[in-house]
């Protein structure tokens, strides 16, 4: 797979060629079935915030097992791997608290689910995913940091961004 490094004004963002998203695209599926009315309204609201484009990245880098990571021609290797080591330290930092907390909540829930109506076991399994999404987004930067980088053309990269 090929992971794009690309300076977006300020900062720097991955882009890739093909996402992997199994349990998403049979979600999207099941709601689509589903007869008008405001449980359908509601669930595509939070089905758009289940993961966001940097997770499905990083859930995505976290699979495959061959990886390749492509920045442009404008910054030299170290550059770049600081730059993903800035993102990862960034990504750790905003992302571990929330982690922490839904892998404390998903075992909590799942074990009061059947005293507690509102907390049925939908909950837990919210909570296990959310933990899950962010584990291998920790993951998916350590691989990204331990894998080889390699110089892009400019054309190229430009195309995946408009593409994605």
């Amino acid at each position: 797979m090929k992971l794009y490094l690309v300076p977006l004004e300020e900062e720097y963002e991955f882009h890739v060629t093909d996402h992997n998203r199994p349990l998403m695209s049979f979600l999207d599926r099941h709601v689509d079935n589903m007869n008008e009315g405001k449980f359908k309204s509601f669930l595509e609201k939070y089905l758009k915030k289940l993961e966001t484009k940097e997770e499905l990245i990083l859930k995505t880098a976290y699979k495959i097992k061959e990886l390749e990571i492509f920045y442009v021609d404008d910054i030299h290797e170290k550059d770049a791997k600081k730059k993903c080591k800035s993102m990862s330290d960034k990504y750790f930092r905003k992302n571990i608290g929330p982690m922490i907390i839904y892998g404390t909540l998903c075992p909590v829930t799942f074990a009061v689910a059947p005293f507690i109506p509102v907390l049925n076991w939908g909950v837990a399994f919210y909570f296990g995913y959310k933990f899950l999404s962010k584990y291998k987004g920790i993951k998916g930067y350590n691989k990204i940091l331990n894998c080889n980088f390699q110089k892009g053309d400019i054309k190229d990269l430009e195309s995946i961004v408009k593409t994605s």
